[in-house]
């Protein structure tokens, strides 16, 4: 009889995550057990599907498992808990933390003498190797120094988001209805938390700017001591462990209108290595149309610019994303519901039972349309335009409408 496999990818105090198989049973999914000093504090069944088992052919690849954990675990020095996956047949597997993987620190301070990291707390565990199984490329983490980072990379190889991008009135909305409805996901109704991080690293750029002046200029100072990277490290550390405590599930979508989030996207990407994009665009014409009707506060001009921001700053990032993007017309989703649930069920790697339930939701969850007919753009010579609004659209989206086809 073959020993059970399996491998811990990731531990935190309010989240575990990994995978058991039994290669005896292929089709069995493994119970996995949190315990501190002998006691069972959480149970959890490895049936879940992740794409990096599906790749190593672990089963059918529905061997992971993620625990949330409420409260947090009190990972104390000495008190790291024990997990285990057990078998219908008896046998057991103890998982073992891998050194390479990484838990966000507790703090983002250089830990004291009488305080070690979380991190080095993991560090310190008897590991499997890497030969053990399948577990993602980590970060690693360094002590802060002279003109060093807190991190050589900082990113969450446990969560697989979604970002739906696009301008506001594209169909953005509707995709993440439908999304939901496939059950796999956690979200709220809009994001807008997100560019944050850009601004904040700006910020930080801009503060280092100035103390560089200050540098050349003689001045002892501790910021020249402390590498820019080190603060950019901390913002995104801090951004990833928002997010896992808001979605415990590790499966969440993220829905932001506007150009500054899709200005955004590479770095996401960055931060959450599996994450997919789909970006939602729309006609022009229908496009404004639709605004002018929900906004009608806003002028005219403004409409354009936000509608040719968003289209041009996704043609300008989105080859960095590569097969991790998708566009959806929204007229495609009005009038292709069926075609574009498959798509997006392989693109997201929807089980079977999840992209019938995408299905249904596109025959019901239809994007709102201008005109009278969904299969249809609105037309220039359908919109009850001044000469000048003409004038301003021609100027500001005429080339966004060259490049995406319109």
């Amino acid at each position: 009889m073959k020993p059970l496999q399996g491998f811990l990818q990731g531990l935190l105090p309010h989240r575990i995550r990994g995978w058991a198989f039994d290669p005896n049973d292929p089709d069995q999914h493994l119970t996995v057990e949190v315990r501190i000093d002998g006691v069972v504090i959480a149970r959890a069944v490895a049936s879940q599907l992740f794409p990096d088992l599906q790749q190593k052919q672990i089963g059918r690849g529905d061997h992971g498992f993620l625990i949330a954990l409420d409260p947090p675990l009190p990972m104390n020095d000495g008190n790291l808990p024990e997990i285990v996956a057990l078998s219908s047949g008896g046998q057991q597997r103890v998982l073992c933390l891998p050194k390479a993987v990484i838990a966000i620190p507790e703090s983002n301070l250089p830990a004291g003498p009488k305080r070690k990291s979380l991190l080095e707390r993991n560090s310190a565990i008897h590991t499997a190797s890497s030969s053990d199984g399948v577990h993602p490329k980590a970060s690693h983490v360094s002590k802060v120094g002279v003109g060093q980072s807190l991190y050589s990379q900082v990113s969450d190889l446990d969560s697989y988001p979604v970002f739906i991008l696009g301008a506001a009135r594209s169909g953005t909305s509707a995709m993440v209805r439908a999304l939901m409805r496939t059950e796999k996901y956690e979200t709220f109704n809009e994001g807008h938390l997100l560019p944050l991080v850009m601004r904040l690293n700006h910020m930080v750029q801009n503060y280092y700017a100035k103390s560089a002046r200050d540098a050349a200029a003689g001045m002892k100072t501790l910021i020249a001591n402390v590498h820019e990277k080190s603060i950019h490290d901390v913002i995104h550390a801090g951004f990833i462990s928002i997010m896992q405590k808001t979605f415990s599930s590790g499966y969440w979508l993220d829905k932001t209108p506007g150009a500054e989030m899709i200005r955004a996207a590479p770095l996401m990407h960055r931060l959450w290595p599996n994450a997919k994009f789909i970006f939602m665009r729309r006609h022009p014409v229908d496009n404004i149309e639709s605004r002018r009707r929900k906004f009608m506060s806003m002028d005219f001009t403004e409409h354009c610019r936000l509608w040719s921001d968003s289209m041009m700053t996704w043609y300008a990032i989105r080859q960095s994303l590569a097969e991790c993007a998708m566009e959806v017309d929204q007229l495609t989703m009005a009038t292709q519901p069926f075609p574009l649930a498959e798509q997006l069920s392989l693109f997201l790697n929807l089980q079977e039972e999840e992209k019938n339930k995408l299905k249904d939701a596109m025959s019901s969850v239809r994007p709102q349309t201008t005109g009278s007919d969904p299969a249809h753009h609105v037309s220039l010579a359908d919109v009850n335009w001044s000469d000048q609004e003409r004038i301003i659209f021609s100027s500001l989206c005429t080339e966004p409408a060259r490049l995406f086809g319109y």
